[in-house]
């Protein structure tokens, strides 16, 4: 599963989004701010189950951390 992560200047991550277009081609996508970061990545599929923003924000984080 791709998503779109935002992180901070610390690394935290603040924000997520799934890759999502709808039948009419439309999308919507996060833009990162001032001392933020965009990343595109793959993640395991099982990540499109969890339902506590806390709780994904840490797997994407730890995620990140093994691929870098």
């Amino acid at each position: 599963m791709r998503i779109t992560v935002i992180t901070d200047n610390k690394g935290e991550v603040i924000a997520t989004q799934r890759d999502y277009t709808s039948k009419d081609n439309l999308q919507a996508k996060l833009l990162a701010g001032p001392n933020q970061t965009l990343h595109e990545i793959e993640v395991p599929d099982e990540f499109g189950n969890i339902r506590d923003p806390g709780e994904l924000h840490n797997r994407v984080k730890s995620h990140m951390q093994k691929k870098s």
